[in-house]
């Protein structure tokens, strides 16, 4: 498991990157709303799968906000935005799902153990809807690795 302190390190260097490749030097942050849920792998929790939202109507990509999250051990998640599982602004999502080895915090990023079945947004199943003053549950994710 992911201890809170290396969480919060790459939550701080995803923002970081976040702000540093936004076209808007100053961007103004987007209310946010609660969006958790759950993902299984095979009918079995598995830790560190990375969720991303990506905004099915956002009209320039350079200036788009990137809501992401990461499974703990028991497969459960929270997207963040801004801070730490702030959620995400309102407005209508696909969902992307990868699992990789490694990752930012090791500076070693392995081959998708999904077998990228899941990472790309244009072909996701999975969408979601942020209202205001709604939060969201998106419940049980069921992946296959085959």
């Amino acid at each position: 498991m992911i201890s809170q302190q290396r969480a919060l390190c790459l939550w701080v260097a995803l923002a970081g990157f976040q702000i540093g490749c936004s076209g808007d030097s100053n961007p103004e942050p987007k209310e946010t709303i609660p969006v958790t849920g759950e993902v299984t792998v095979d009918a079995a929790a598995a830790e560190g799968i990375k969720v991303a939202l990506h905004d099915l109507n956002a009209t320039n990509p350079q200036s788009a906000v990137y809501s992401l999250g990461h499974t703990d051990g028991n497969g459960k998640f929270a997207i963040t935005t801004y801070s730490m599982n702030d959620g995400a602004p309102e407005g209508e999502y696909a969902v992307a799902f990868s699992w990789v080895e490694g990752g930012v915090l090791t500076g070693k990023e392995g081959k998708d153990k999904l077998g990228g079945k899941y990472v790309m947004a244009a072909k996701s199943i999975h969408k979601i809807k942020v209202a205001k003053g709604q939060p969201v549950d998106m419940g049980k994710i069921e992946l296959k690795t085959k």
